[in-house]
């Protein structure tokens, strides 16, 4: 049946679908906060609904005279916010969003917006008292601008709601949300703008990071290599299972977030539906999250019983299904789940000993830009982030501020647009060797000049291959990116891109 015709189902009779007649029910909340229930199989003059069409009007026609006889949605009507936003708390659409979406909504809710909204009639709110509400809170200088953007938010969100249960018209909600002159927040003070909204480590912040994280009891090494290589957010790597990981592949599938919700342990659905999504490991990555499976393992079989993996988490995507001592990646030696409040630790440890800010979402970022940077496909990277527009990826590639983007542009377009020759003077055949290095003959163009030099490379390349020596790959860039007394780092480019770090600090 089609959607449009809400409330309107076929009459049953002996468990059997008719071809007619129709009925409509309509159970509402009024302006006035009355609740009404009517089921109906009949139009006024006893005739029966032939068709779905003729239900939904008479459906239409009943509620319209039943909110005009309560007082329409006027300032008569008595529905207070406060009112409003209980029943979204109750209600199934509530239940739908993410447990800490809803802690931020109720937050803003009780600590802000309750003490001047709460008992303001919902159609006696204008688009004036939200904004010179926010207004006189961005003024005080207290709040930041992204916070106050929550209180814009959350008028979307309960006015959204109220429209829904056509408790406002569709001509005030147009005028307040949708329209050019809808509800905005405040011009930003030019004092207030960010200089740089995108955080990122440097490769000495990372290495020293991953160095202190590796040594002690190792517990977020995992955690943070997981950021590191996949720009994962905080709550989806601790979410982790090793049956959303594929070796083969390659690939991780991210699916759920943890969160921890009224003493709870709950895996919740990502931040946004394009946030369920595939992400490619880099190899590095793969070394180490095989590596660290097999030692996971060891460490179940050395404790035993005494192995801690004991703990709750119900999977609110799976009906609450209630999962204990679930194959999650990110535990302890001895088997304790490590979650979200477990990086305080570690946080606090790299400040103190290197003083620099761990935050996971600043990893985010450096991931996102380094992609950016070795020109990883936006369409790609925009889907490996979860990203829900592409301008939201495209930050980081077009960053004024991001130098190393611009000089691996200039050397791409170096290579794009260097010269070629255009006239050869001779055609060098090798059949014997093309034949024992490929299956497929090679035609090396070159000079006459050139012939015996030609010849030379490709004995040089026979004896490689017959001898098992397959040539490494080529380093094109070596660059000493720390030469104090107490770190030495050299770092190498490497042809196809990738590029390595080694401590010579030691070295003679």
């Amino acid at each position: 049946m089609p959607s449009k015709y809400e409330g309107v189902t076929l009459v049953y009779k002996d468990g059997k679908h008719k071809n007619g007649p129709w009925q409509f029910r309509l159970n509402k909340t009024l302006p006035n906060g009355k609740k009404v229930d009517f089921k109906r199989k009949t139009d006024d003059t006893g005739k029966a609904f032939l068709t779905a069409e003729s239900a939904y009007d008479a459906r239409t026609a009943l509620w319209n005279q039943l909110v005009a006889d309560s007082g329409g949605y006027g300032a008569v009507s008595k529905l207070t916010l406060g009112k409003v936003y209980e029943s979204f708390c109750n209600s199934e659409e509530a239940k739908s969003k993410a447990a800490s979406t809803l802690r931020k909504h109720d937050s803003v809710w009780r600590n802000h917006i309750s003490e001047v909204f709460k008992d303001k009639r919902i159609n006696a709110i204008t688009i004036q008292d939200m904004y010179e509400f926010v207004l006189g809170k961005y003024n005080t200088g207290t709040y930041t601008y992204e916070y106050l953007e929550s209180f814009i938010k959350f008028f979307y969100l309960i006015f959204g709601y109220a429209y829904r249960h056509e408790w406002i018209s569709l001509d005030k909600y147009n005028k307040m949300f949708v329209e050019e002159k809808r509800l905005k927040m405040p011009e930003r003070k030019r004092s207030d703008i960010p200089k740089d909204g995108i955080v990122t480590y440097s490769d000495i912040e990372l290495y020293q990071m991953e160095q202190l994280l590796s040594k002690g009891d190792a517990h977020l090494l995992t955690a943070f290599m997981l950021a590191r290589y996949t720009g994962m957010r905080k709550g989806e790597i601790f979410a982790l299972r090793w049956s959303n990981i594929d070796f083969g592949s390659g690939r991780i599938y991210v699916n759920r977030q943890l969160m921890y919700d009224k003493g709870l342990y709950q895996l919740c659905p990502p931040k946004t539906k394009k946030s369920t999504r595939y992400i490619i490991m880099p190899e590095v990555l793969q070394r180490y999250l095989y590596n660290f499976s097999k030692e996971q393992k060891k460490n179940k079989e050395e404790y035993g019983k005494g192995y801690k993996n004991i703990e709750h988490v119900y999977d609110t995507i799976d009906n609450d299904k209630e999962i204990i001592g679930g194959d999650f990646v990110n535990r302890k030696k001895n088997g304790e789940l490590l979650t979200g409040n477990s990086t305080k630790y570690a946080v606090k440890r790299v400040k103190d000993e290197l003083g620099i800010e761990l935050h996971f979402h600043w990893l985010r970022h450096t991931y996102a830009t380094t992609c950016a940077i070795n020109n990883i496909d936006d369409m790609m990277l925009c889907e490996m982030m979860g990203h829900e527009k592409l301008e939201t990826t495209r930050q980081y590639y077009i960053s004024t501020d991001n130098k190393q983007l611009e000089d691996r542009t200039k050397e791409r377009l170096k290579d794009i647009f260097a010269p070629k020759p255009v006239e050869l003077d001779t055609v060098y055949y090798e059949e014997k060797l093309s034949e024992t290095i490929s299956s497929t003959p090679r035609m090396y163009t070159v000079s006459g000049d050139e012939i015996a030099e030609v010849a030379s490379k490709i004995k040089l390349m026979y004896d490689d291959i017959s001898a098992g020596n397959i040539p490494s790959i080529k380093v094109v860039k070596k660059e000493l990116i720390s030469d104090s007394s107490d770190l030495k780092l050299l770092k190498f480019t490497f042809e196809d891109g990738h590029d390595e770090i080694f401590d010579i600090t030691s070295a003679e």
